[in-house]
């Protein structure tokens, strides 16, 4: 049985692999995201970073452009690249990498055995 009463079968078990492999899918995507964001506000910062402080610049800021100078524009850059973090989707991910194992391994192997399993450890529920 799963946790709301009904009984687990095949398709319940192929139906939450394909969540998580979905999920798993999207972090990814999310990751290459941060990533992406990160080493373009590095770019910037190294760009920045020799010229002269009270040189114009200019940052988009909410979709608009506002002039400022380098020593107003790089503590920001910086502080914006150091505020990506990607510890928690990479934490997440790994999480979910370990529940589509078990989720395969009860695709291809003894489905009595797997759903005993889901029940005693409440596998439906735990922070996935």
């Amino acid at each position: 049985m799963s946790t709301d009463g009904r009984p687990l079968d095949e398709n319940a078990v192929l139906v939450k692999y394909k969540e998580l492999t979905a999920e798993c899918s999207n972090l990814v995507n999310k990751i290459t995201e941060l990533e992406q964001d990160r080493n373009e506000h590095k770019l910037v910062e190294e760009t920045l970073k020799p010229l002269d402080p009270n040189r114009r610049a200019f940052r988009l800021v909410g979709g608009v452009l506002v002039e400022r100078t380098v020593g107003e524009v790089l503590p920001s850059v910086a502080s914006n690249r150091s505020n990506v973090s990607l510890s928690v989707c990479v934490h997440r991910i790994w999480l979910l990498m370990g529940a589509i194992l078990f989720w395969r391994v009860c695709a291809f192997t003894d489905l009595v055995l797997c759903i005993s399993f889901i029940r005693h450890f409440d596998i439906l529920t735990v922070g996935v």
